[in-house]
C-alpha cells in the first residue's frame, strides 16, 4: 500500500511539473509573437534571415541620434550585381555612397565625416532602392 501511495504521489507532482512547463511553453510562444510583431513593425530582422531568404535587409543605425559613431547593419541578397548605401542630407543632396562588397556586414560612420543635422539613407541593390531610414548627427 505505500508504495502504490508514493507512486501516485509521484505521478501527481510530475502531472503538476508538466502543467507549469506547458504554461511556461505558452508565455514563450506569446513573448516571441508579441517580438516578431514589434520586429517587424519597426523594420528589424536578423540580417543572416534575411540573407537566406534572397531579401535585403538594412537595420536602423544605432545610436540615433549619434555624436561620435554609428553602425548600419545590413543584409544583400546573395545574387546580386551591385549594392550601395546612399546618404542624403535633408534636401535630398547625396552626401556620401558607400559601396557595400560584402554580403552581409555593417557600416560604422564617424560624425566628422557629416554636418549635424538630419539624414536619410538607402539601401540601392541592383539599382533598385530597398529601404530607407533617417539618422540625425549632433555636434
Amino acid at each position: 500500500m505505500p508504495l502504490v501511495k508514493a507512486v501516485q504521489e509521484l505521478s501527481r507532482m510530475n502531472d503538476e511539473k508538466d502543467a507549469v512547463i506547458l504554461q511556461q511553453q505558452k508565455q514563450i510562444d506569446a513573448i516571441m509573437t508579441r517580438l516578431e510583431t514589434l520586429e517587424k513593425k519597426n523594420g528589424i530582422a536578423d540580417a543572416s534571415d534575411a540573407n537566406a531568404e534572397g531579401l535585403a535587409f538594412m537595420a536602423q543605425n544605432t545610436p540615433n541620434p549619434f555624436s561620435s559613431i554609428t553602425v548600419i547593419n545590413y543584409s544583400v541578397p546573395k545574387m546580386l550585381s551591385s549594392a550601395k548605401l546612399n546618404i542624403t542630407d535633408a534636401k535630398g543632396r547625396t552626401v556620401k555612397t558607400i559601396s557595400l562588397n560584402d554580403k552581409q556586414g555593417n557600416i560604422t560612420l564617424n560624425s566628422s565625416e557629416l554636418a549635424a543635422g538630419n539624414y536619410f539613407y538607402e539601401l540601392i541593390v541592383d539599382g533598385k532602392k530597398s529601404g530607407s531610414r533617417q539618422m540625425t548627427v549632433t555636434k
